[in-house]
């Protein structure tokens, strides 16, 4: 328990990135499904799909890119990728289009899936545990993008076509993926929950992911906490990406890595032993809605915190039980240190890097983490 507890007072852990991977070799997998012919068709997935592909290439990514596969094609671009992965530096796996889970499982869903029953499932449907397992051929990191869960109207099919008691095992979404070591997933949205299309040419999550992705010195952690950020900004709080890290090194996928960070930076006009976090762009009375990282028991977390102008916190949505409504207070020290304190009285301390009004690095003694400023939904 006073691990967890711990693990809550920092708030702000990355989870296993230490060290630096410079990849030499790298290979993605990059499917878009958009034109389902038994269920919804969806507008965004083939762009997505063609967008990410075209960015990855610029970035030196040998890309396997298809569009609108059917279950056998789904299956050969899977074989492709086992055999193109052997021996690279960095893989990808980038999926747009349906997905669904049953029983824990989670599959993706190809255009010419039907569907009447759980006994179709491995014959219509592909199983993404198996191009993860896949995965596992690769020598350096290996890394997963799923912008899926969009409305699927084949779950209420399949649910239609089952027994009441085996109807709860289709569930909303999509489930976590088992942490392994050198991996690093990037839902689109929290599990069990819907992801947006999105409006424009691309979805919420991978437009945010194509304006971030080729920003030099920015490594994969804090890149996705951005990502996180502008897709919660842009669905004015509906929906809010997750990140899953088991990295042992860094990755960056342009540029190389920034020098090393060795002075805190105190916000403009700090009083001693009270200044509150964020610093003192916060407006009076105001609550504001930061993205954050938490490492419980080896496992790493996306989570919501808010912050207060009085230096209060409370870890908010998405935060793993029992640090879900967990209070506190923060601050920084006379000496530039930051230090948080929950009302236990449970300490911890680090050092802080302030970017802008928006972004706040903390260097403590588990790693480097970045608040990202949120926005917040109107009431």
């Amino acid at each position: 328990m006073a691990r967890i507890m711990r693990a809550a007072l920092a708030a702000l852990l990355v989870a296993g990135l230490a060290g630096t991977a410079q990849a030499e070799r790298r290979v993605a997998l990059v499917i878009g499904n958009s034109a389902y012919r038994n269920t919804a068709a969806l507008a965004n997935p083939s762009h997505d799909a063609a967008d990410v592909a075209a960015k990855l290439r610029s970035l030196g990514f040998e890309v396997i890119e298809r569009a609108d596969l059917d279950k056998q094609g789904m299956d050969n671009a899977f074989r492709e990728f086992a055999h193109a992965q052997r021996g690279a530096d960095a893989t990808l796996f980038y999926y747009a289009g349906h997905a669904m889970q049953f029983g824990g499982v989670n599959y993706l869903v190809p255009v010419d899936a039907t569907l009447a029953d759980e006994a179709d499932l491995p014959y219509e449907m592909a199983k993404l545990d198996d191009v993860v397992a896949d995965m596992s051929r690769a020598n350096g990191v290996r890394m997963v993008m799923l912008d899926a869960c969009r409305d699927n109207p084949l779950e209420d099919k399949l649910k239609q076509g089952l027994a009441t008691t085996r109807s709860m095992a289709v569930t909303r979404g999509l489930a976590r993926i088992p942490r392994t070591h050198g991996l690093l997933v990037a839902y689109s949205t929290q599990p069990g929950e819907v992801a947006a299309d999105g409006g424009g040419r691309n979805s919420p999550f991978t437009a945010a992911f194509l304006n971030h992705v080729d920003t030099p010195g920015l490594e994969v952690g804090p890149l996705f906490r951005r990502v996180a950020a502008d897709v919660n900004r842009e669905t004015d709080g509906k929906q809010t990406p997750e990140l899953s890290v088991s990295l042992l090194g860094e990755f960056y996928f342009a540029g190389e890595a920034p020098a090393p960070q060795t002075t805190a930076v105190e916000p403009a006009n700090a009083e001693p032993e009270s200044v509150v976090l964020p610093p003192a762009s916060t407006p009076a009375a105001a609550v504001e809605r930061w993205l954050t990282t938490i490492q419980v028991d080896g496992r790493s977390y996306t989570c919501v915190n808010e912050t207060q102008p009085n230096g209060r916190y409370r870890m908010s949505d998405g935060c793993p039980a029992p640090l879900a409504g967990e209070t506190g207070w923060g601050e920084i020290t006379p000496d530039g240190a930051w230090r948080m304190r929950a009302d236990n009285g449970r300490v911890d301390f680090g050092t802080l890097e302030v970017r802008d009004a928006d972004h706040i690095v903390v260097h403590s003694t588990g790693g480097t983490s970045e608040w990202v400023r949120l926005a917040t939904p109107a009431k």
